[in-house]
């Protein structure tokens, strides 16, 4: 089983000494003819460490700074090698005028100590991912190995959920920090569903392993189910439905057929309290039950409406700097008492919203600017890579499209804009994209006559 992409018939644009894909920056092209790369020691622990990073079991491990440690490593070896020049891009600088305004919110928010410790506990690990990502993916083996870690996550949190659970209000959750909230735990399953599914259709053999994670991302629509996350289901929904637009009819099939028997396993075995959680997307009529939490569920929906609404208010109230990096539970504090009243102090449950009112509009236009550009890159190597030679890159390419999609639909539902999700992606398709030129490279038309010359005499 592979991908069959649908898409335009116009063959692919040969890789010059100018970039194949219109519009990307030129420092990412080599001047020279590529040098095959194999998949060394240094991959592999690029490997470990995504595989670390978005399973969370980098949580888990008892040794402090492990993974500090191992992308400091990646971080000098690339240094020595020369790979640092893989960083020249435009995702690289708006992840850096992103920190860097960022860092000035902080210093010009309500507490400045409370957004270095956000910025450099959880911000830092993702900016370190991107950079060691980028520089080291630099080839396809490097980076069909990278998006199999991702692929493996699944597993991972198959297990994670036999070995750790947690419910609340009947919804699944890992006890583990990042995964402790059920619907966190949803876009981790989300976005690396369409990893497991890559890993799956591009495989040529059942392998045992291959059979592992077949069975993980059919466990994973169970889990995503039982998560309770309502925008988590929108989200996969949306998932669904980009897979099925891009891929060929036989995957349709495939891809139709196995989501749709997941999810009604998934909601058979959950209780009757999630169910009506999800009816609550559509309707706010439920019928109360024993050990229901449907008026809970539809006055969570209203409750994320209004913090959505003072998201808004802080980013007019901060427009460039914003409250602070991880300062809006206590922007919303704060109005609270000055109200006299008492209540939750929350986050703003919406990724976008979130950069604009705690680091304001600039920062916000810098976040929406690498989803953008992540989609249209990936697009644009699904619409070149249609020669049997470069069906791999097609295959990722799809892949990669259908994270964004649930990246994108996850974050208007949830705080996640620090979290190491979007750097991984980001990497990813930087990586993709590097390696489709490399594949697609043949001399400048000059420069080959002129060799032609020099060669006949």
């Amino acid at each position: 089983m592979s991908f069959e992409v649908v898409g335009s018939v116009k063959p692919p644009r040969p890789v010059t000494a100018r970039p194949a894909v219109a519009g990307a920056l030129p420092g990412a092209v080599p001047l020279e003819a590529p040098v095959p790369e194999r998949v060394g020691v240094a991959v592999t622990v690029l490997a470990i460490v995504a595989f670390l990073l978005y399973s969370r079991i980098v949580e888990l491990i008892p040794i402090r700074g492990l993974f500090l440690f191992l992308s400091a490593t990646l971080l000098l070896y690339a240094a020595i090698t020369h790979r640092l020049r893989y960083l020249r891009n435009t995702p690289s600088a708006l992840f850096l005028f992103m920190t860097v305004w960022m860092v000035a919110a902080g210093l010009l928010g309500m507490y400045p100590g409370g957004s270095a410790e956000r910025l450099t506990e959880v911000w830092a690990r993702s900016l370190l991912a991107y950079v060691v990502v980028v520089c080291m993916a630099t080839h396809l083996g490097a980076v069909r190995r990278l998006m199999a870690a991702i692929a493996w996550c699944l597993p991972a949190f198959s297990v994670l959920s036999v070995w750790l659970p947690g419910y609340v209000d009947g919804r699944l959750m890992i006890l583990v920090s990042t995964l402790a909230n059920p619907n966190d735990f949803a876009l981790f399953l989300v976005v690396a569903l369409p990893f497991g599914v890559w890993y799956v259709a591009e495989s040529r053999h059942w392998t045992v392993l291959r059979l592992i994670v077949a069975a993980s991302v059919f466990h994973a629509v169970i889990m995503l189910v039982q998560t309770g996350s309502r925008g988590g289901m929108m989200s996969a929904i949306a998932v669904l439905i980009t897979g099925m637009v891009l891929c060929g009819r036989n995957m349709r099939m495939v891809l139709g057929v196995s989501a749709l028997a997941a999810a009604l396993i998934g909601l058979a075995v959950v209780p009757q309290s999630l169910q009506q959680r999800y009816v609550t997307i559509v309707y706010d009529d439920v019928p109360e039950t024993e050990g229901s939490s449907a008026s809970f569920a539809v006055g969570s929906k209203y409750a994320r409406l209004e913090l959505f609404l003072t998201s808004l208010r802080a980013t007019a109230e901060h427009p460039l700097f914003g409250v602070g990096p991880g300062m809006f539970p206590d922007y919303i504090g704060m109005k609270l008492r000055e109200q006299g009243r008492q209540g939750p102090w929350q986050q703003t449950h919406n990724a976008y919203t979130q950069m604009s009112a705690e680091a304001g509009i600039p920062a916000a236009l810098a976040f929406l600017g690498v989803v953008l550009f992540c989609w249209r890159h990936a697009n644009r190597v699904r619409k070149a890579a249609l020669t049997p030679a470069l069906r791999q890159h097609a295959g990722m390419s799809v892949c990669l499209l259908a994270a964004l999609t649930g990246y994108a639909f996850c974050a208007l539902f949830s705080s996640i804009a620090l979290l190491p999700v979007l750097p991984l992606i980001t990497g990813v398709t930087v990586g993709l994209e590097e390696s489709f030129r490399k594949a697609t490279w043949v001399p400048e038309p000059a420069a080959a006559t002129a060799a032609a010359g020099t060669g006949s005499r």
